[in-house]
């Protein structure tokens, strides 16, 4: 993998959004050439943006600009990765090691777990919350503090693990665990401390929690097949939104509001060509925004209140409370869109990472 950044700046283009408003102009600043096509790993830490390519089994940080800042000297198989402001965390899903990272890319410390690792989560409490499997299929979630002490273990003995979220701000960890019996699928959302204890939860008759997203709090928001449902530790059920469409890619903002990406799959005499849209609802219920794209939703990013979905070869970006969504086409196949922060892209295609600097005007 190399860094070419570009010598001087190249304007992309300017757009104006769907309804005439306000103007959005696009700089490439960087562009970083990917060896391993279609299989690269990016993620955001620290206004750094992480790269992991299988074929070399190497992880790069690069910054703001597209400059390389270090590499994780440790060869990494088949990774997930998790991250807090200050730390990156890695499992390796075979062999069942785990790495805590700092931002500087040196080791602060190492767990082998010996087993199949499924899920990763970590809080900026320090918490890190690991879901492994034995031989037997048997799922565990280990629970780590920052010194790798164990604080907490939980067995599930019955049903399949869906999702599961730290608080950030409180000690608190949900799972979703769906159980099919007697031909009924039943999900329960289930609330533990760091010690294990188990606190509460919520059970749905019929319905898969796909999803669960730690608010403020103590409030969870669980993601089913045609709803999004908020309920507290304390209060239990706080509400329960109906989603006319299917909800497909999701993403949370620590600021307290979810973004969904949403199809509608009835069919109709006349074909409406927006059958797509994007909803954005906060952690009270109410739906801030519901624009439609053309195309369907493949990921969504978000950086503070500011938002970017893509579909194949389109971009779309807003803030929350934005009524007004604006859109900028690409002549390639996007793979992935990561907000490095709140006025900068790294925009994935098949053999390369284009960094972009977005600037809105009024």
């Amino acid at each position: 993998m190399f860094v070419f950044v570009v010598g001087s700046t190249q304007v992309i283009g300017k757009i104006k959004n769907l309804l005439g408003y306000g103007e959005l102009e696009l700089k490439k600043i960087a562009t970083i050439s990917l060896r391993d096509k279609n299989k690269a790993l990016v993620r955001g830490f620290e206004q750094n943006f992480m790269v992991y390519e299988p074929a070399t089994q190497t992880l790069q940080a690069y910054g703001l600009e597209g400059q390389e800042k270090w590499v994780f000297e440790e060869k990494i198989e088949n990774p997930i990765f998790s991250n807090t402001a200050t730390h990156l965390y890695i499992a390796e899903r075979e062999t069942g090691r785990i790495f805590c990272v700092d931002s500087l890319g040196s080791i602060d410390w190492q767990i082998d777990l010996e087993r199949t690792i499924r899920m990763l989560q970590s809080s900026e409490r320090g918490y890190v919350a690991v879901y492994s499997e034995d031989e037997e299929e048997k799922g565990i979630v280990h629970i780590f503090d920052m010194e790798k002490k164990q604080r907490g273990k939980i067995s599930l003995n019955q049903g399949y693990l869906m999702d599961m979220t730290l608080s950030q701000e409180a000690d608190l960890l949900a799972l979703s665990v769906m159980s099919i019996a007697n031909d009924k699928i039943e999900s329960n959302v289930i609330l533990y401390n760091m010690e294990g204890k188990l606190l509460g939860g919520n059970k749905y008759d019929g319905d898969i929690i796909s999803r669960v997203y730690a608010g403020r709090e103590q409030q969870i928001v669980n993601i089913g097949d045609k709803k999004v449902i908020g309920f507290s530790k304390e209060k239990g059920l706080l509400w329960n939104k109906e989603i006319e469409d299917s909800i497909g890619k999701t993403a949370w903002s620590e600021e307290g509001f979810i973004v969904l990406g949403l199809v509608n799959n009835k069919k109709t005499i006349i074909d409406t060509k927006n059958r797509n849209r994007v909803s954005i609802i906060d952690q009270e219920g109410k739906e801030l925004n519901k624009l439609p794209v053309k195309g369907e939703v493949l990921g969504i990013d978000i950086k503070d209140d500011r938002i970017v979905a893509f579909t194949d070869r389109t971009l779309y970006l807003l803030s929350k409370d934005d009524k007004d969504l604006i859109e900028k086409k690409v002549n390639n196949d996007i793979q992935s869109v990561h907000m490095v922060d709140k006025d900068r892209l790294a925009l994935v295609f098949n053999d390369k990472i284009e960094i972009i600097r977005v600037k809105f005007k009024e």
